[in-house]
């Protein structure tokens, strides 16, 4: 019944299986919908402490999601993810939900992620839609959606330097000079419209199958920077897009949000990749934490080309030469 396999995003991890409770919930929940249980097949390892498998039926697909209460955010998965079906955003419905386990009988959006597109004829028509699905995100106004307020955005780029550059690099950096490093990304996170962001916009979370678009792990939306979706698809860590390609849907974004008419297209694209460091910043950190205190190296092969985009980026921009050196020199220790 249970289909062992290697996922492809996180190389050490041997197999993957699902213990027969929530398989006998699962088995429940299909018998009230008149569905039998046919076959499970595990999906790819992410970097959260949730699991997930597909589920075949008799009928449809469905997908099974092990998400420990203690461990993740189960009341926002299911209130934002309500939040998002009225604003016509394709997140999964909950066909069931077991929330003092954490297990929840979900609909499978496909196989097919973005990341599988690039490249592809289908690569325009799936950015497109993940572009258009932006503005009905971005259109969302709720009290449920939190802010993303600048101290966190401070704490999020100390996760570089205290789980990458002094946890696995065993290089002690003085706080005061990261923070002067880092402040001009956390300005322009500040200087720009904020509006309803998925905070986690890239080629791994977004899927396109026969035409329809769909986006999971949307549980830490919150009220953030314009830009910061919109980078986080085309300054991916798990792609890297030719510049001219970047400009192209870049300038289709701007083109429709009316909140950045006020800005000059240079101004936008600072923006935009000052924002696009301090989330990439936050990524080698959070590559770094995953092994370290998960003791899950999935994305350490990440973090070398991460890097260098990112060092590559700030020499752009004099302001950030603080930065640039400190990435500079850990580039090299790579």
């Amino acid at each position: 019944m249970i289909k062992k396999d290697t996922p492809g995003y996180n190389l050490a991890v041997q197999e993957n299986t699902v213990s027969e409770e929530p398989l006998d919930w699962c088995r429940s929940e299909l018998n009230r919908l008149s569905m039998a249980l046919k076959q499970v097949d595990p999906l790819k390892a992410e970097a959260s402490h949730r699991a997930f498998f597909r589920i075949h039926t008799s009928g449809p697909t469905y997908v099974l999601m092990t998400s420990p209460p203690d461990l993740e955010r189960n009341d926002a998965f299911m209130d934002i993810g309500r939040l998002f079906l009225t604003h016509n955003v394709p997140v999964p419905r909950v066909h069931a939900s077991n929330m003092s386990e954490g297990w929840f009988l979900m609909e499978d959006l496909g196989t097919r992620h973005l990341e599988d597109t690039y490249g592809t004829a289908d690569e325009d028509q799936a950015l497109a839609a993940a572009i258009a699905t932006l503005q009905d995100i971005q259109a969302i106004n709720d009290p449920l959606i939190e802010p993303y307020t600048e101290d966190r955005m401070r704490m999020e780029v100390n996760i570089f330097r205290e789980w990458f550059l002094d946890a696995y690099l065993g290089e002690k950096t003085d706080p005061r000079d990261f923070d002067a490093a880092c402040q001009p990304l956390i300005d322009a996170t500040q200087n720009q419209p904020q509006v309803c962001i998925h905070r986690d916009y890239h080629c791994r979370n977004l899927l396109f199958n026969d035409g329809h678009f769909g986006a999971v792990d949307f549980q830490d939306a919150l009220c953030g920077p314009v830009l910061y979706d919109i980078a986080s698809l085309l300054r991916d860590c798990y792609h890297k897009f030719p510049e001219e390609r970047i400009t192209h849907w870049l300038d289709m974004f701007v083109q429709a949000q009316p909140l950045l008419e006020r800005y000059t297209r240079t101004e936008v694209q600072t923006l935009f990749d000052l924002t696009a460091l301090q989330r990439q910043v936050k990524a080698i950190g959070i590559f770094a934490r995953l092994k370290l205190r998960d003791d899950k190296p999935s994305h350490l092969d990440n973090i070398k080309p991460v890097m260098t985009r990112a060092h590559e980026l700030s020499t752009h921009y004099p302001d950030l030469h603080l930065l640039t050196d400190l990435l500079s020199r850990t580039v090299a220790r790579l």
